[in-house]
């Protein structure tokens, strides 16, 4: 009986273990590569994802850059019914970083030459820098990845 009642102990709190991982995946900020060239939020975040009304914009990205100007970016991400937002973005050219980002709003760093969430943000709205690289490299595509939480649970 004692060891029945000890393994049920333990499935109960691994179940809870492996459910509040995949319930509240990264909210305090993303690994690093999951900006949707190959990884996204779904290889953290598990739950019904990509569905919803959600929508991201980013304002401020010239058509053609200069190389070498700073530009200042806003992005927005929004969403009904939501209790948290979270991303991940990368400036890239051929697999590679390109370009040089710095953080402006609280909530947000810049790691490993990507922007990202620090912590669910309430507002969904981040503003940063990028500046060119100092020579013309072609095309730079930017990858990002966006999530948007209907419940946010703050484990201690």
């Amino acid at each position: 009986m004692l060891n029945q009642v000890l393994i049920s102990i333990r499935s109960i709190i691994l179940s809870a273990l492996f459910t509040g991982s995949v319930l509240w995946g990264n909210s305090s900020n993303p690994p690093n590569g999951y900006h949707g060239e190959s990884q996204n939020c779904a290889s953290c975040h598990g739950g019904n994802l990509n569905s919803g009304d959600g929508s991201i914009s980013l304002s401020g990205l010239p058509t053609t850059y200069l190389p070498g100007q700073t530009y200042s970016l806003t992005l927005t991400v929004l969403g009904t019914n939501s209790r948290g937002f979270g991303f991940q973005l990368s400036p890239k050219v051929n697999g590679a970083s390109s370009g040089t980002l710095s953080a402006v709003s609280s909530g947000m760093a810049i790691e490993s030459g990507a922007a990202e969430h620090q912590g669910a943000s309430l507002s969904g709205v981040w503003d940063f820098q990028w500046t060119a690289p100092s020579s013309y490299v072609g095309p730079i595509k930017i990858y990002y990845a966006y999530n948007i939480a209907w419940r946010i649970q703050w484990i201690t």
